[in-house]
């Protein structure tokens, strides 16, 4: 009897086994579109900012600055990301935290945290200037422009503190509490950016910085 049950039992795992195996081959194509979807769907998923992406932009500056580029390279905004994290925080105001900056269509979002005592009084903010932490978020939108053969520009469209939008007037003000630095031809509402050894220009396109080592190439860029 305990022999039978015994055989009963492998018998029944084998009938499971060939009925998994079936199911399988019957419905073997769309396993493998929902199998394709996920890989497509991790592929798609945005870079985190990395030690090694900093290090593989730096290696793009490096073939910059040596002058072994015939065309524009192109950072994308996770190693622009990884390189202020990674290599430029330490270089920034130390009152200056939580750096991000991020590229889309063509324009530049900064956001950083500033210590709220550095902030111009903002009547725009009302009672809730009050309510104001010790640090306050700060975001500022805007384009590259070019400024002379050394430097570009970040020009402020728009600006705003603890989420509130705040008017254009208080840009030159809340740039200056940034750190900007007066600078020949800057803009009042810009802040001036030096350009990597090598370069001679630079703009956003879409999610990348394009820097230009020549006149504008007509070719493809590298990535």
């Amino acid at each position: 009897m305990i022999l039978m049950l015994g055989c009963f039992r492998r018998v029944l795992l084998l009938a499971l086994l060939l009925v998994g195996i079936a199911l399988i081959w019957i419905f073997r194509e769309p396993i493998e579109r929902r199998w394709q979807r996920l890989g497509l769907a991790a592929e798609d998923r945005p870079l985190e900012p990395t030690p090694e992406l900093a290090a593989l932009a730096e290696q793009k500056l490096d073939s910059l600055a040596r002058g072994s580029r015939d065309r524009p390279l192109v950072l994308t905004e996770p190693e622009l990301q990884s390189l202020l994290e990674f290599r430029f925080a330490e270089r920034l105001p130390p009152f200056v935290t939580e750096p991000h900056v991020e590229l889309e269509n063509g324009r530049v979002r900064l956001r950083v945290r500033l210590p709220t005592e550095r902030l111009p009084r903002l009547t725009e903010l009302g009672e809730v200037a009050g309510f104001l932490p010790d640090t306050t978020v700060v975001v500022a939108t805007g384009q590259i422009i070019p400024l002379d053969s050394a430097r570009v520009a970040f020009a402020v469209d728009e600006i705003s503190a603890a989420k509130v939008p705040l008017p254009q007037r208080y840009v030159p003000a809340l740039l200056a509490a940034l750190g900007r630095e007066e600078a020949p031809g800057l803009p009042a509402d810009a802040l001036a950016l030096p350009l990597p050894k090598g370069a001679t220009g630079a703009y956003v396109r879409g999610d990348s910085l394009v820097i230009l080592t020549g006149p504008p190439a007509t070719g493809e860029h590298d990535r």
